[in-house]
């Protein structure tokens, strides 16, 4: 009596190829962290997230100043001088947080709609000539680009 050698069935292979691709899926979410959102993976006292602001300075006197503060801490302040924009990126602090511009209050994370909480941000405000601060805008997203040079000052 021979045997003759008989191949894999054709179930096997698939099976191989289902492991082989979950396997790599796998991996692939491992190196990406998971598919979170998009945040995620802040410092300690940051989120992950980040708010992206464009801000107007139609103050012809002089420069405006904006930080990211919170109860405990002012954040890092930037100047954009007269007349002129600037898009900013901040990360988003863990504790409830204010975008403050000359000393106002532009957004306050505590006054949001609860659907921007935990998500990327991206917002337009205008520091005008008048003293006070506008807010325009204020959308989950990851883009903004400076505001057009010609409109300021006007």
């Amino acid at each position: 009596m021979s045997m003759t050698a008989r191949p894999y069935p054709s179930s096997a292979r698939p099976r191989r190829s289902v492991v082989a691709a979950i396997l790599l899926l796998g991996i692939v979410l491992a190196a990406c962290g998971g598919g979170g959102g998009g945040g995620g993976g802040g410092d300690g006292n940051t989120s992950g997230y980040i708010l992206r602001v464009a801000i107007t300075n139609d103050v012809r006197s002089g420069p405006v100043d904006a930080s990211l503060d919170t109860d405990l801490e002012t954040g890092e302040v930037t100047s954009i001088e007269s007349c002129s924009a600037a898009v900013l990126e901040l990360p988003i602090p863990l504790d409830d947080w204010r975008l403050m511009v000359n000393g106002q209050t532009a957004i306050d994370s505590t006054q949001m709609d609860p659907n921007l909480i935990d998500r990327n941000l991206i917002s337009q405000v205008t520091a005008n000539d008048d003293g006070t601060v506008t807010q325009k805008s204020l959308a989950i997203g990851g883009g903004i680009g400076a505001p057009a040079q010609a409109g300021i000052c006007l």
